[in-house]
């Protein structure tokens, strides 16, 4: 189980108001969190119940944010082993963000969903885009498998018909500096320009050195953002920022990961 802990110690908040307070903006939009139900992942943030909806996330994310007005777009997840609960966790998603139409919602997939009853579905949920992940690829081990095997092209040229989202924590050893997620990611943008590809965790960049050689490849694509869920490594941040534009770099929170120490 990923327990996360919700304690906010002297020390905690002493740092904030030193090193955070006045860098944080009175509004902010978390574009990388989630939210959960505990009977599709083993994840905990110390909240009751240990399903994480909309106001838990909100109590959660309060002992980070500090008074600041938060919205978020937010993502479903299951595990391997849960793969037959998407549509629940889909469900959950868009039924925690019905109240709060600043907030927005995408859909997991499944690389073999059928690409038009995803369409459906997302419409159906009122959600705004799609969540792919690299365990649900056939080939083993999943950290290597291509882009394509767990976001399958046919899916992407719905998004792009209906002008949707879709975020990518993609894999592979060196990450945005393999040739073969390099290639695949500037085809898709290029190829459907209509939807907008976001690469999770600063493109994946926990080595940044990977970012510096691969970012160069990957400039030109009015499409492609970033966000900097779970990647506590400056330069891959700033990398982003010199090499494609601070414009294409979103905050993410990556909740349960925000909240686990160290």
């Amino acid at each position: 189980m990923v327990s996360s802990p919700t304690d906010n110690t002297a020390v905690d908040r002493e740092f904030f108001e030193r090193e955070l307070a006045s860098f944080l903006p009175d509004r902010i939009f978390d574009a990388h969190t989630h939210l959960w139900r505990k009977d599709c992942v083993p994840w905990s943030v110390g909240v009751e119940p240990e399903d994480c909806g909309y106001a838990s996330y909100m109590s959660a994310i309060e002992l980070i944010h500090q008074g600041r007005e938060t919205k978020a777009l937010f993502i479903p997840f299951v595990t391997a082993e849960n793969r037959d609960k998407t549509l629940l966790a889909n469900e959950w998603i868009s039924q925690e963000i019905a109240d709060d139409p600043a907030c927005r919602g995408i859909f997991f997939i499944r690389p073999d969903d059928d690409p038009e009853w995803v369409r459906d579905e997302v419409r159906r949920l009122g959600l705004h885009g799609l969540k792919c992940y690299h365990t649900m690829a056939s080939s083993k081990p999943t950290f290597e498998a291509g882009i394509e095997e767990f976001l399958p092209e046919p899916i992407v040229k719905v998004a792009d018909e209906e002008g949707w989202w879709i975020t990518l924590h993609m894999v592979k050893s060196r990450a945005v500096a393999d040739p073969a997620n390099i290639s695949c990611i500037r085809r898709y943008c290029e190829s459907y320009p209509n939807m907008k590809m976001v690469l999770a965790h600063s493109a994946r960049g926990f080595q940044p050195a990977h970012n510096l050689e691969g970012l160069p490849h990957l400039t030109g694509l009015d499409n492609l953002y970033f966000d900097t869920s779970a990647n506590c490594e400056p330069v891959a941040h700033q990398s982003i920022m010199r090499i494609i534009g601070h414009d294409k770099l979103m905050y993410g929170s990556d909740l349960p990961i925000s909240h686990m120490r160290g």
